[in-house]
């Protein structure tokens, strides 16, 4: 079953966005609406003093006053901070930014559609679909094992006995010692 948003169209019809944090640090391409990219930046890239508005009670973070505020009474976590420490509720743990983190394009991006489509679709050079070529592909069965067909071995040369060795022979330099941290 196709998710769905608030609009009754399938989360494949909005336009997609990409997190390029994630992309250029761990490799990882996150990709989805840009309200929850921007959810996701706001939660796993910025600390607390970069967010727009943030409450020091439960760590709630968001863009919206609105949502700051909507937190208190609507957020499991922050309630039940509330009821462990034995405070009441106060507007103290609510804070406002003055200078918040901006996010822009060098963090957050639209994703092109001839990406997303290259994503998606698994197709050959010559343009068929590659379910279409897998049901017309022969059955391909195996060899039999012979040692010429098992995995190559790799093997490394080893250092001809009559070789001396200069790390064994240099003498380290001063310069060298006097740049290490004494322990």
């Amino acid at each position: 079953m196709e998710e769905q948003t608030k609009s009754g169209h399938g989360w494949n019809d909005r336009k997609r966005y990409q997190c390029l944090r994630c992309y250029h640090v761990t490799g990882e391409e996150r990709v989805g609406p840009r309200y929850r990219i921007m959810d996701h930046f706001l939660r796993q890239h910025l600390s607390l003093d970069q967010a727009p508005f943030h409450c020091k009670l439960c760590l709630f973070r968001c863009f919206q006053l609105e949502h700051l505020q909507r937190h208190v009474t609507n957020f499991p976590r922050h309630r039940m901070l509330l009821r462990e420490k034995g405070v009441e509720d106060s507007e103290s743990y609510l804070v406002r930014n003055p200078n918040p983190y901006t996010v822009g394009p060098r963090d957050v991006a639209p994703v092109a559609e001839d990406t997303l489509s290259r994503a998606v679709e698994i197709t050959f050079l010559d343009g068929l679909d590659f379910l279409d070529n897998l049901l017309e592909a022969q059955p391909c069965m195996p060899g039999p094992y012979t040692p010429e067909t098992s995995a190559a071995r790799l093997e490394t040369p080893r250092p001809k006995e009559s070789t001396p060795s200069l790390a064994y022979q240099a003498a380290p330099s001063p310069a060298i010692l006097d740049s290490l941290p004494t322990i």
